[in-house]
């Protein structure tokens, strides 16, 4: 069968030599020829005058060879006859096309009045397209064209990732979704294999009906190359845009959301996809007025769909703010992804930008603001690097065997499928999620209260394929790792959790403006609180402590051995809008995060060294860097702080935190000879700077230190010393301080020896001074010749750190104010220090100290007293 596609010039040549076009229409009233009266070929027409049907007019043109014409106005669902002796000529002017290869819905039927429900047609339509591919085999598909027009939807338009669906522009041709659950659209792999899927989505407004609406306006799964062109999305109460399983290569440009509860999602292995100028505006909202400015909202804040008014606290106190852990852009498990170009705002609502899991990703030319401020402030990041784990609970028992399970919520979940079909429990595209009893406590023993046989701080990793519209989780394998007992049963109110397995290079934000934080006002307060998910900054790096699996560092799910799981974050060129109110201009830092700047900080002048302990105002200056305020790490109720590693580019080094600060951390290579490979490491303080030596085979902690004192507005002992590790703290040993006479003082706390001759001009012994004769008048050693003695042997029990033993030696003649001096008979062994004092009339006490956990050798000391 011939199916022409004609050009506008050959349409005018055929019908200026045809028969007129209302007489050939007249033709198909009469009944069809037989064989014998086919003299000649002639031309059927067929339109919505028509009494013939569409077959019996193919076998009229079929008798003589001629030609049938089917008018856009002709109706009917009959196919086309495909055998024909004589095979006639058909122009089907209704599908695709003739003059522009497009297959147009008002073909179909479809009215575009945004009063008739257009889903039947649109289904048409596209299933017209699957059956008749364009080109050899069955991968491509002709245009589905959507002229202007508002077409309702009531069932999700289901589409395969090599067809294109493209309408006048998103000011003209909108598709608008009347169903309360189902997607608008849904694209699927379809029939094209790697590479060849290049399907898109072009020039429409995808639109919901407000907060009644709560599906995804288009959700993409496993759908490889598929593209977005002059999209907008607006007022919406579900999910914007949701890609799902390994859709890789996608590609937007000039994306539009506007009003959408929660605008993007790219949930699993979304890689090499690429997003140019993405705009969106109000979102965690939709565009439905709640009264004092405010719109319909999903924030942390609102309640029922209303954000509180001032002073709505407890006995009418100023209402209570919090920060939104949700973002308007949800990343995990990507590789190689950017946005570049767009804007995020107001962020009053929802945060920015979260990736929780992900690597080698831009965000670049962005604007990110809370603006326009009201009295309400905005408490919520613009950029998060890692941020708080997403979870919810169990609400009926998954069996030890069990593979899906009913869920308490799934809003905010990002392994979201509408159509639970759509999950595929046999991908590789898998996330590790956390199962947990509900009154789970870190490192625990004690017996759980819910889940029997199971210990409080126990718990079971599972591999999740996604959570379902139909409210359950779908899992595509079960104890994967954990420490629960295999099989457990998991009753009703059990905690799932997405496990943060952390970065492999960092999030980079580039030539960007972020502007987020403003202080609440009059009748509003913050409950700001950076040691848990109320974090408040403009850019939170490093994943949140939550009470859950998520510990601070010193918990038992934050060992150093955990330091992958960590948020890292790279700002170039990136301005930071700052202010009085703390959290204005703050990086704000959890676990073990990593932050990379640009350009350099600047030193405090306030006194900083080595011994300031106070570790709740750990900040390190980065407006040289930003024009921003500091990077902070907050001090948890483990007693330790967060340990991020912030770097600048123009100075080197890592600061991190170290003695209540911020220290600069430096290695020296190459010492010779030492265990872990010969490094020397040092610390940069403010105001002093420490070299540390290398630890013995097997520790972490140093033993001895050098340090340079002084610094800006600190003058407290500027100078040099020697420290040694007590077990706990550092003690001096030894200390050179100038003087502002250009002298120095020298202080030992342990003996000095003297190889050669010892010049002096006094020396003060124990209560008075005692002249000392000048080097002039001579020059042999002091006359005194002392009391000398040995101890029975010393050590041969094991000592913590910081632990001492003891032994004495009786000496006749020894009085309190006497001084003694000791040292071993032979090596006691490394880690050990001892001391030697006057005890009591004529008895010596000999005191050997551990720096280290160890055991000193058994050996005898010689003690002197003078």
């Amino acid at each position: 069968m011939l199916r022409w596609k004609l050009s506008s010039a050959n349409l005018l040549i055929f019908f200026s030599c045809a028969v007129p076009f209302a007489a050939i229409a007249g033709q198909t009233n009469s009944a069809p020829q037989n064989q014998g009266s086919a003299a000649q070929a002639r031309t059927v027409v067929l339109d919505n005058h028509s009494q013939l049907s569409l077959g019996d007019a193919y076998n009229n043109t079929c008798s003589n060879g001629g030609m049938l014409v089917i008018t856009p106005s002709f109706k009917s669902n009959e196919p086309i006859p495909a055998q024909c002796e004589n095979q006639p000529a058909v122009l089907d002017l209704r599908r695709p096309d003739s003059l522009t290869g497009r297959l147009n819905v008002r073909n179909e039927g479809a009215v575009g009045d945004g009063a008739a429900d257009d889903t039947a047609a649109l289904q048409k339509a596209i299933q017209y397209a699957l059956d008749h591919p364009v080109g050899s085999g069955a991968k491509g598909s002709p245009v589905v064209y959507l002229p202007a027009g508002t077409y309702k939807v009531s069932k999700t338009l289901r589409i395969p990732a090599q067809l294109h669906l493209i309408g006048d522009g998103p000011e003209t041709t909108s598709l608008q979704i009347t169903n309360p659950t189902a997607n608008l659209i849904t694209v699927y792999a379809g029939k094209c294999g790697d590479w060849t899927c290049n399907g898109s989505v072009e020039g429409v407004s995808l639109l919901g009906n407000g907060h009644s609406t709560t599906g995804t306006l288009l959700e993409i799964g496993a759908a490889d190359g598929f593209h977005l062109r002059d999209v907008k999305m607006y007022n919406h109460g579900g999910r914007g845009l949701q890609v799902n399983y390994g859709s890789e290569r996608l590609a937007s440009n000039n994306f539009y959301i506007y009003a959408v509860r929660w605008p993007i999602i790219l949930a699993g292995d979304i890689n090499e996809s690429y997003f140019w100028n993405t705009q969106v505006i109000s979102p965690g909202s939709t565009d439905e007025g709640t009264g004092g400015g405010d719109k319909y909202c999903y924030s942390i804040n609102c309640v029922s769909g209303r954000f509180p008014g001032p002073n709505s606290g407890p006995g009418g106190s100023p209402t209570p703010i919090s920060p939104d852990t949700h973002a308007a852009i949800f990343v995990d498990k990507a590789v190689n992804f950017s946005f570049v170009g767009g804007s995020i705002k107001p962020l009053k609502y929802a945060a920015g930008i979260q990736v929780f899991n992900g690597s080698v990703s831009t965000v670049k030319n962005f604007y990110f603001e809370g603006f326009p401020w009201d009295q309400a402030g905005r408490l919520s990041a613009a950029v998060i690097a890692g941020g708080a784990a997403v979870h919810t609970t169990l609400s009926a028992t998954l069996a030890g065997n069990a593979a899906e399970v009913a869920v308490a919520n799934t809003d905010w979940m990002p392994h979201f499928s509408t159509d639970p079909s759509d999950i595929n429990l046999k991908t590789h595209n898998y996330y590790p999620y956390i199962l947990l009893p509900q009154d789970y406590a870190s490192g625990s023993t004690e017996p759980s209260r819910y889940v029997p046989s199971v210990k409080r701080g126990q718990f079971e990793v599972v591999n999740v394929a996604g959570f379902g519209g139909d409210g359950k989780l779908y899992i595509a394998a079960r104890g994967t790792s954990g420490t629960a007992p295999a099989s457990t049963s998991w009753p009703s109110g059990s905690i799932v959790e997405e496990l943060p397995y952390g970065f492999y290079g960092a999030l980079s934000l580039q030539d960007s403006h972020v502007a987020a934080i403003q202080p609440p006002k009059q009748g509003y307060r913050d409950t700001c609180d950076q040691t848990n998910e109320h974090t408040c900054a403009d850019i939170i790096v490093g994943y949140i402590p939550d009470g859950l699996y998520v510990d601070p560092t010193g918990g038992k799910n934050a060992t150093p051995g955990n330091r992958p799981y960590a948020g890292a974050i790279s700002l170039s060129s990136v301005t930071i809008a700052s202010g009085d109110f703390p959290h204005k201009g703050e990086i704000a830092t959890h676990r073990f995060a990593r932050v990379a700047l640009d350009g350099t900080t600047s030193i405090p002048l306030s006194p900083q060294s080595g011994e300031v302990v106070d570790k709740q105002n750990l900040r390190l200056d980065i407006g040289p860097a930003t024009n921003g305020k500091y990077v902070t790490a907050p001090l948890y109720a483990t007693g330790r702080t967060a340990e991020p590693e912030v770097t600048f580019s123009a100075i080197g080094g890592i600061y991190a935190p170290a003695f209540g600060l911020f220290a600069r951390y430096e290695s020296q290579y190459g010492q010779g000879g030492y265990a872990n490979g010969g490094w020397m490491n040092g610390l940069k303080f403010a105001n002093q700077y420490c070299w540390f030596d290398t630890p013995s085979e097997g520790q972490k902690q140093s033993i001895n230190r050098i340090c340079m004192n002084g610094g800006p507005s600190n003058n407290e002992h500027p100078g040099y010393e020697y420290d040694v590790w007590s077990g706990s703290k550092w003690v001096n040993a030894f200390q050179v301080n100038g003087k502002s006479d250009a002298t120095a003082d020298v202080s030992v706390s342990g003996n000095l020896t003297v190889a050669k001759t010892l010049y002096v001009k006094s020396i003060e012994v124990a209560g008075g001074n005692s002249a000392v004769m000048h080097a002039a008048t001579s020059n042999h050693a002091s006359s005194a010749a002392g009391i000398s003695g040995t101890t029975a042997a010393i050590g041969g029990a094991p000592l913590q750190s910081g632990q001492c033993t003891s032994g004495v030696a009786r000496l006749s003649g020894v009085a309190n104010s006497m001084v003694a001096s000791a040292s071993p008979v032979s090596d006691p062994g490394d880690g050990f220090i001892w001391q030697a004092f006057v005890s009591a009339a004529n008895i010596v006490t000999v005191k050997v100290c551990a720096i280290d956990k160890g055991t000193p050798k058994p050996v005898a000391y010689n003690v002197r007293v003078q």
